[in-house]
């Protein structure tokens, strides 16, 4: 999410915006001063938390692939790592594009379609000739995150062109060390995922040592990774 959230900060979105797949608010708690106009989920319980947060000027219940807006009613559209939870993405796609005025600008971001083969334990299975666990482990890990639909490059663009939008930019944002770092930590956030279930969100204990731990190696992650990524960014335009 860090470095999502970093690439995300640069990008100028012309209002008004809809955040696609907003869950309870955490990127427009995090970005904007002002409140975000349309904030979009599938789940009534984080919309609820996110109207808590008074980030939103409306928060409305829909699904992604069915969007009770207007045409032409939004000029920018955010989704963060939302739209690989859906099926049929040529829906979603053709969605947006009918609610974005012309020459809005829809900005994504998604795992590729290979990202699991950077995960620090298919690695480690792999290295030690296991790789019927390597591929057990990966297809355990799009299982539990819901991974429905994951994509390449030239997949994302045929998608994009064939439902009329003109791919502005689209790139690899997450360096290699950082998805195996992501993998290796995933025991420890167990705890806060098991709460999320219990309570409806994340509850996180703070640990200034832990937190020190965790900014270090990201930050070295950073400095040290420019190598092979994952994860796409992708902006588009509609025509």
């Amino acid at each position: 999410r860090a470095f999502e959230a970093n690439e995300l900060s640069k990008i100028d979105l012309k209002r008004p915006i809809l955040d696609l797949g907003c869950g309870y608010g955490e990127f427009a708690g995090v970005f904007y001063d002002a409140s975000v106009e349309v904030g979009v989920d599938l789940s009534g319980r984080d919309l609820q938390i996110a109207a808590q947060n008074k980030k939103y000027s409306e928060l409305v219940l829909a699904d992604a692939r069915r969007l009770p807006f207007p045409d032409s009613s939004f000029n920018s559209i955010l989704s963060v790592s939302v739209i690989e939870h859906i099926k049929n993405t040529r829906k979603i796609l053709s969605e947006v594009n009918r609610v974005l005025t012309s020459g809005g600008k829809f900005v994504f971001t998604t795992p590729d379609k290979d990202f699991t083969s950077f995960l620090f334990y298919p690695l480690l299975f792999q290295s030690l000739k296991l790789n019927f666990l390597a591929e057990y482990y990966k297809k355990a890990v799009n299982n539990i995150f819901k991974h429905d639909s994951l994509y390449t490059e030239p997949q994302w663009r045929k998608m994009l062109k064939g439902t009329g939008f003109e791919v502005e930019r689209i790139e690899k944002i997450i360096p290699r060390k950082a998805v195996m770092l992501w993998d290796f930590l995933l025991v420890f956030a167990l705890p806060s995922q098991i709460l999320k279930l219990i309570f409806g969100k994340r509850i996180v204990i703070k640990n200034e040592l832990r937190i020190k731990l965790v900014y270090q190696l990201l930050t070295n992650v950073v400095k040290k990774d420019s190598g092979t990524r994952s994860n796409f960014l992708i902006i588009a335009r509609k025509l």
